[in-house]
């Protein structure tokens, strides 16, 4: 009975790792298992025909459909060849062929892979044909590309019916490490693909040296993008779900750059590849990740060496996060929005002193003592107490854009984090002593408000005010009310803002950097905008015409003018004639010419005036007519049937298409060594 329990128990244990290996060997191949480690650059989509069903789902790709190409290459003839291939581009996609393709080839993963290539520093300009294709072809050859298949796909099958009936084609089979490498080459050339089969990847690339090297991998004798430390730090940034994940290695691109070019530079070119060098000192990598959704996120990522960092930058990359005080006085219906808490007072003054140094001394004299007389303006050291008296936080607000005056006018607030509002209002009061200037003041919610009135606008009255730890100026008095207002809970903030709420992903959480726009309203502003500016445009025009006009009627009726003086000239110069004749008469008859030779001098004064008006008139004329001249070439490059049919058919249906999405939201934050923006959307078709 006891051996009977062992066998049972061994029989079980065994059918137990039978399975496990069984399911172990079916499990699907990842990407990243099958590329090479250490790549310059790596970039995987995943759940490529929901992206593209996605896309072409979109309100955007609508417009691109549906907008007149032809209307828009009849009157810029240069966009014919990119209409053209956009047109083959819709075309393809759409065709049976190549949504077949799509759907058995590339509707799952595809991933393209770079690695470094070793060339010499040469002048591509300079080169023949040849050697750029040989140069090309290095290049390419170290590229790679895998893509996801079905099962049921027939790769030879399909490369085969695609090339049968091409007689510069040849395709080749060849065994490697028992998987079969084929190759169509073109005949006469030395440039062939290479692809190989391996579960449901396909492995492409440009020569057989990447595709033998990810055989390897498969092998285990060369290793992974799976065991790449590097990779694996930075690829823990991405974003669950993301479509879209790529990834530089910025140590390896900015040492391949530097080997290529190292000693081949010119002294000065070499100087500043060394400063642009030394700035990218620390930085590992740079990651980008997005996910295609109504809840689009896009999110990229700069890893770092926090000891290794320039120490120009480092302070960028090392700023911390901290509580977003300034959203307590946003009102819910701002258009945009952006708050940001590293903007370092001393250092960009100690940054500002060090470039002014390495001036010509001359010239670093002067700059200093324009700093010198500011300060004696001012009344206070810049250095010592004025900079000291600034935060680190910085930010602004849109309300709306007015458009109901002469000219756009955004209802804009600014605001900045003070330290110290008794040197900052020392500041203030120089800058507004000024007779021009009537500074007015207004309590409002317990808050002092300062502001001025414009003669020329009754609605425009500059503001600011101290709220809070900010110092806030406004371009208008009302917006000042608004945030106070907020501030006290007399009117709904942005943070109870429907569409800011959609994105808040720790956008009112601690951030270095936040940033919201209403996007669709926004761009119904932008629309307003244009088409004031295109109003504007043919006022300018007809004004144009109407100058050229009237001053070639001013031209004309000149030169009418001219004429008759000239003809008026020559009368007098033949009366002139008459007159000698008959003074030569009197004096062979031993009469007196006193009153002929009077006659002849006003004669002669009438000539002179008219010859001197005569050059002033074509002078004036010759001057109009560089006028008309200059104005002609001020014409508009298109005509405003020609500005209607852009605005028409392209600006606007592009802006309702980006309208689609309702909101936008980013933030910057450090984690740990890392660098990250985030941007989220609201996206409704």
């Amino acid at each position: 009975m006891k051996k009977a329990l062992i066998a049972i128990v061994a029989v079980i244990l065994i059918a137990t790792g039978i399975f496990a290996y069984l399911k172990v060997i079916d499990q699907p191949l990842k990407v990243e298992e099958i590329i090479p480690e250490q790549p310059l650059v790596f970039i995987k989509m995943n759940n490529v025909k929901e992206a593209v069903d996605y896309l072409k789902s979109s309100k955007f790709w609508a417009v691109l459909h549906s907008i007149n190409y032809d209307k828009i290459t009849a009157i810029n003839k240069n966009l014919i060849i990119p209409q053209q291939l956009l047109k083959q581009i819709f075309e393809q996609m759409s065709s049976p062929d190549s949504q077949l393709i799509f759907d058995n080839f590339l509707s799952q993963e595809i991933a393209v892979s770079v690695y470094p290539v070793k060339l010499d520093y040469i002048d591509i300009t300079a080169m023949n044909p040849i050697d750029l294709i040989n140069v090309l072809n290095d290049v390419a050859s170290n590229v790679l590309i895998v893509t996801r298949i079905k099962p049921e796909a027939k790769v030879a099958e399909l490369f085969a019916g695609t090339f049968a009936k091409s007689k510069n084609v040849e395709i080749k089979k060849e065994e490697y490490e028992k998987q079969i490498i084929n190759s169509i080459q073109i005949q006469g050339t030395n440039l062939f693909i290479s692809y190989v089969r391996i579960k449901d990847l396909l492995i492409f690339g440009l020569g057989d040296k990447t595709v033998k090297r990810s055989i390897d991998v498969y092998n285990h004798k060369d290793i992974a993008l799976t065991y790449d430390k590097n990779y694996n730090e930075a690829s823990k940034r991405y974003l669950p779900g993301a479509n879209v994940e790529s990834y530089v290695n910025i140590f390896k691109v900015l040492y391949a750059v530097d080997e290529l070019i190292a000693g081949k530079l010119p002294s000065g070119n070499a100087d500043e590849w060394n400063v642009v060098f030394d700035s990218f000192k620390g930085l590992t990598s740079f990651n980008l990740s997005a996910a295609i959704n109504e809840k689009a996120r896009i999110k990229y990522s700069i890893s770092f060496q926090k000891e290794e960092l320039n120490k120009d930058v480092a302070a960028f990359y090392l700023c911390e996060e901290s509580d977003n005080e300034s959203l307590a006085m946003i009102p819910s219906e701002a258009l945009g929005y952006m708050w940001m808490n590293c903007l370092d007072p001393k250092y960009y003054w100690e940054k500002m002193n060090g470039e002014l140094s390495n001036l010509p001394e001359d010239k670093a004299q002067a700059s200093f003592a324009q700093m010198q007389a500011i300060e004696s303006i001012l009344g206070l050291s810049i250095e010592k107490e004025l900079i000291p008296s600034l935060g680190d936080e910085f930010g602004g607000y849109l309300l709306d854009v007015d458009l109901t005056g002469d000219f756009p006018l955004p209802k804009l607030a600014l605001f900045a984090e003070i330290n110290n509002k008794e040197v900052f209002n020392k500041v203030l009061a120089k800058l507004t002593n000024n007779p021009m200037v009537v500074l007015q003041k207004e309590e409002y919610s317990g808050t002092e408000i300062n502001y001025v009135s414009i003669p020329v606008s009754q609605d425009l009255k500059p503001a600011y005010a101290y709220i809070g730890k900010y110092f806030v100026l406004s371009a208008d008095l009302d917006l000042l009310k608004k945030s106070l207002d907020v501030l006290n809970k007399k009117s709904p903030g942005l943070k109870e803002e429907a569409f800011f709420k959609s994105v808040d992903d720790g956008l009112s959480a601690k951030n270095r950097l936040t940033q919201y726009v209403k996007l669709d309203l926004l761009l119904e502003r932008f629309k307003k905008i244009v088409g004031w500016s295109n109003d504007l445009a043919d006022k300018k025009e007809k004004e144009r015409r109407a100058f050229i006009s009237g001053s070639q009627k001013r031209v004309s009726d000149m030169t009418d003018t001219i004429a008759q003086a000239k003809e008026d000239i020559e009368g007098l110069r033949q009366k002139e004639a008459d007159f000698k004749k008959e003074e030569e008469g009197l004096i062979a008859q031993g009469l007196p010419t006193d009153e002929l030779k009077a006659r002849l001098a006003v004669n002669a004064e009438g000539i002179a005036s008219r010859e001197k008006e005569v050059a002033a008139l074509i002078e004036q004329r010759d001057g109009i007519d560089k006028d008309i001249r200059e104005y002609e070439n001020k014409a508009m490059p298109i005509t405003s049937e020609q500005r209607r049919i852009y605005i028409d058919e392209v600006i606007n249906p592009v802006f309702d298409a980006l309208g689609s999405i309702k909101a936008f939201g980013a933030k910057v934050n450090t984690v740990e060594n890392s660098f990250d923006t985030t941007a989220i959307f609201n996206i409704q078709n």
